[in-house]
């Protein structure tokens, strides 16, 4: 590993307004000044730096678990319409397989009147004959 050769500093931290469009966050650099010893920083120095650090990991994580939660509702969602589509879907057909029930029993009905009519006329032939 190469060790760090120069840090520069942003003077506006915290800013309030941090550009998330680019890398590093603002929030992760120093004064307008570079370091070419990393043994001539303060301890001040680093602790600052860890804290920035910590500050922008805390930010990171909150953002995680909003992403998640909103994963998690969208999921539940869509479970939700894929329930609610199966049960239209459900309703769908029973409406038409009532229907075609319906349909048969007249079609059957039909085709018994017609034999008995047909029965009628035979029988009526046949004591005339």
């Amino acid at each position: 590993m190469g060790a760090i050769t120069s840090i520069i500093i942003d003077p506006d931290y915290p800013n309030p307004n941090p550009d998330w469009q680019s890398f590093p966050p603002s929030s992760l650099t120093f004064p307008e000044r570079s370091y070419d010893n990393i043994t001539s920083l303060s301890v001040e120095t680093f602790v600052d730096v860890i804290e920035r650090i910590a500050n922008v990991r805390a930010e990171n994580g909150a953002e995680q678990n909003t992403l998640n939660m909103v994963d998690d509702s969208l999921l539940g969602k869509q479970i939700s319409l894929e329930a609610a589509h199966g049960r239209i879907m459900n309703a769908d057909m029973a409406i038409e397989s009532t229907r075609f029930a319906r349909e048969n029993v007249l079609v059957q009905s039909s085709a018994a009147m017609v034999a008995q009519a047909n029965q009628l006329t035979s029988i009526s032939l046949t004591l005339l004959g």
